[in-house]
């Protein structure tokens, strides 16, 4: 076998190995994709939860934002102005959750059936005397509202500031 050939034989083994080295990048790349992928995922459910906790601790832990909250769901109209004003601060912390979740199901970071869950959670709130209120006036959130009016399915929470209703 003359050089020549050798040196044609080794750059076949060369370009050989070389494509079964850019697969194997390729296929591990593939794998981290979806493994950041579970990993932002996952992060993003933690931020929900820490988020809605976070509100819902505020809530537990006083009894007059409780109460706050339970006067706006039967009536607003009889709070004060200054409760009046801290009860359209909670709901608004809630509402920007709540957009913030249809931004990450518009994205596609959320799922199609946790935007659901926490989407009839939102509609069910919204059916009471002060988030409605809240709803005629602030209609920055009208996307929101326009997305929680397509979903339909059953009461799914008995802590959206009141009673389910059935």
């Amino acid at each position: 076998m003359d050089h020549q050939a050798i040196a044609q034989l080794l750059g076949n083994y060369g370009e050989f190995i070389g494509s079964i080295v850019v697969l194997a990048t390729l296929v591990y790349l593939v794998i981290q994709v979806r493994q950041n992928t579970k990993v932002l995922e996952t992060q993003t459910l933690e931020s929900v939860m820490t988020g809605f906790n976070d509100l819902n601790m505020r809530v537990a832990e006083s009894s007059e934002l409780a109460a706050l909250l339970a006067q706006g769901r039967v009536d607003p109209s009889t709070l004060a102005e200054v409760d009046q004003l801290r009860l359209t601060s909670v709901y608004r912390s809630y509402a920007n959750h709540w957009l913030k979740l249809l931004r990450l199901r518009e994205r596609g970071v959320l799922s199609e059936a946790d935007w659901a869950r926490f989407g009839l959670e939102a509609a069910q709130s919204f059916e009471h005397a002060g988030w409605r209120q809240f709803r005629i006036e602030n209609r920055v959130f009208e996307d929101l509202y326009e997305e929680l009016e397509k979903l339909d399915g059953p009461p799914v929470s008995r802590t959206t500031f009141g009673r389910v209703e059935r």
